[in-house]
């Protein structure tokens, strides 16, 4: 939360397209990247990842990176997401569970993330079972997203992935 409240007093500085500005600091922090999953590691032939996301750096560790973004990316994220866990919940139905219990099915092992207004709810209770593993993402003052929420996000060459999702400019 500290990197939302200082990074939303700054504007950003031009970027690449799609990529909002910051000003690089210790760590990486700031620097501009594409950023993707295990869950996207299912590329074609010549990407091994089908998807990334463009962004700036926030922090990286043991857990993953967390990034800022755009609205218009931060929605690819949470479309992507989305198609990858219904297509879990089809898997579920496809062995003969109802629709109902393969939905919780997918939810034990993959967090629901959705859009609640301009708000970005990640739900991991299933999938932690810890009662209190909501993230709930605003759009900081410039409308940028921090992304994160405990998925093992990290940071990859573009040449990686076969879709980059960014912003155009304006």
């Amino acid at each position: 939360m500290p990197d939302r409240i200082t990074d939303s007093r700054r504007p950003p500085a031009p970027g690449e397209p799609g990529i909002p500005g910051d000003v690089p600091g210790p760590g990486g922090r700031g620097q501009q990247g594409v950023f993707t999953g295990a869950w996207l590691a299912e590329g074609c032939d010549c990407h091994p990842y089908t998807a990334g996301y463009a962004g700036r750096l926030v922090r990286s560790g043991a857990g993953g990176c967390v990034f800022r973004t755009s609205r218009a990316v931060a929605g690819a994220v949470v479309a992507g997401y989305q198609h990858a866990l219904l297509g879990l919940v089809f898997e579920h139905t496809g062995q003969g569970a109802y629709l109902g219990d393969a939905w919780l099915a997918a939810l034990e092992d993959h967090p629901s993330i959705t859009w609640l207004g301009p708000l970005i709810i990640a739900d991991r209770r299933l999938c932690t079972g810890d009662d209190a593993a909501v993230d709930i993402t605003v759009p900081d003052a410039v409308g940028l997203y921090t992304i994160g929420w405990g998925l093992s996000w990290e940071r990859v060459d573009t040449a990686a992935v076969h879709t980059v999702h960014r912003t155009p400019h304006t």
